[in-house]
């Protein structure tokens, strides 16, 4: 099963419809967003009120394994990553058949959000954006992380607009001489070489 067939499954129900919901050290308060079988909160830890965002995926039966696998390469990753323009891990835990992640908070929302609004975004800024995402993909690169799922609504902006890379569910250790023979990603941002099933 691919994870575009994964994806297609189901719609997700909100695991949390009643905010505000205390989770051990956080209270979940907003929803962020949401995508395949997670939601994402806006969370406060209620010890240092600090805000977070906290990625909430819930595993269907069926492909729970993969839901697992991609939890975990996510995790591995961001455990190992430590780059400006890669998101942050603060956390991670399992909890009622549910998975967590406490991840940096970015309040300035997604590329996908800046280009869907209309939002003009003048070319000075546009060369900054594709060197900062550069910058993290080399630095991911060099630590041997293949992310594999780049695309608007992944790349995040934090306070200070600073570019965050996020969601390295479908991450992958690689060697550098190596090629893939899976094939995963977003259909309208796969390559044709994905798309046609080549090795890449």
């Amino acid at each position: 099963m691919t994870v575009f067939e994964i994806q297609s499954l189901i719609t997700m129900n909100d695991p949390y419809p009643n905010l505000p919901h205390r989770l051990k050290n956080y209270v979940l308060n907003s929803v962020l967003g949401k995508g395949g079988f997670a939601f994402v909160y806006k969370a406060v830890n209620v010890f240092y009120n600090v805000e977070f965002a906290v990625k909430v995926i819930t595993p269907p039966k069926e492909g729970y394994d993969r839901i697992l696998r991609s939890f975990d390469a996510e995790v591995n990753a961001l455990v190992k990553l430590d780059h400006p323009n890669v998101i942050r891990l603060y956390d991670f835990f399992s909890e009622d058949d549910h998975l967590f992640l406490v991840l940096e908070f970015c309040s300035r929302g997604t590329l996908e959000n800046k280009i869907s609004s209309g939002e003009i975004i003048p070319d000075p800024m546009k060369f900054k954006i594709c060197s900062q995402i550069l910058s993290a993909l080399k630095y991911c690169y060099d630590q041997s992380i293949s992310h594999r799922d780049i695309k608007a609504s992944n790349i995040l902006f934090d306070s200070n607009g600073r570019v965050k890379v996020a969601d390295f569910g479908l991450s992958e250790l690689i060697g550098h001489d190596e090629n893939f023979n899976e094939f995963n990603g977003s259909l309208c941002y796969a390559s044709p070489e994905i798309c046609r099933k080549l090795a890449h």
